[in-house]
């Protein structure tokens, strides 16, 4: 289907009011089976209803891939990328380098909140949940500022605040959301020690982080009693 504006012609223009030629036009339609419809409208109301049509027009922003276990994005810009992002960190067994020992133990369930700030990581915090605190619940509570039972991270690298410390690691840029996929494996990846750790982290009041990693290496479930309420 096709549509053409026309005017009308000279020999009309000189027939006739000079204004009231202007005053309209004709508008022809060819339909898929080829006829034509021609129809005489006021230019005023073309105007307005072409006006109409831009206005109409959504406008939409893509945001790409999104990573995986993502719970929520709070945006502040989209270009460069400032924002708050939420992801769930599901309970599992890690392989933890401590010093020079290597150890698998069980990990909590989590939430980890990444700030962007211009493409840069601004802050990053790691608190634990409940066992029972699954994707779909943590999500709908993220969603909707829900009250959360938040827990100690029982390990070290991760101030008392929940806030993650880097040390001499070096943050990638964070140009898009699907970016921040890679950091929790870089956080858990890498070489750990016992900064910020005391024996407040657990229940069990080990003052060596290292016999707390020997305790749970014995075990194949994270036992979420030992986690101090934040």
């Amino acid at each position: 289907m096709s549509i053409s504006i026309t005017f009308p012609n000279e020999a009309l223009l000189e027939s006739s009011n000079y204004e009231d030629a202007y005053s309209f036009c004709y508008i022809e339609e060819v339909l898929p089976d080829h006829r034509r419809i021609k129809k005489k409208v006021l230019v005023h109301n073309l105007i307005h209803a072409l006006n109409e049509s831009i206005g109409s027009e959504k406008k939409y922003i893509s945001l790409g891939m999104l990573p995986k276990n993502l719970l929520d994005v709070k945006f502040e810009e989209l270009d460069p990328l400032t924002a708050e992002i939420y992801l769930y960190i599901p309970e599992k067994i890690r392989r933890v380098m401590y010093e020079e020992t290597l150890y698998e133990i069980p990990f909590p369930n989590m939430i980890m909140k990444i700030a962007v700030k211009d493409e840069k990581i601004d802050q990053t915090s790691l608190l634990c949940v409940s066992k029972d605190f699954t994707y779909k619940k943590a999500k709908k509570a993220v969603c909707q500022d829900q009250k959360i039972d938040y827990f100690d991270f029982p390990f070290g690298n991760v101030s008392d605040t929940g806030d993650i410390c880097w040390g001499t690691n070096s943050l990638p840029d964070i140009s898009s959301i699907h970016d921040v996929e890679i950091i929790p494996s870089m956080f858990f990846d890498a070489p750990t020690n016992s900064d910020y750790y005391d024996a407040d982290r657990t229940t069990l009041g080990y003052e060596n982080i290292r016999k707390l990693y020997d305790e749970l290496s014995r075990k194949e479930e994270f036992p979420y009693e030992i986690l101090m309420i934040h």
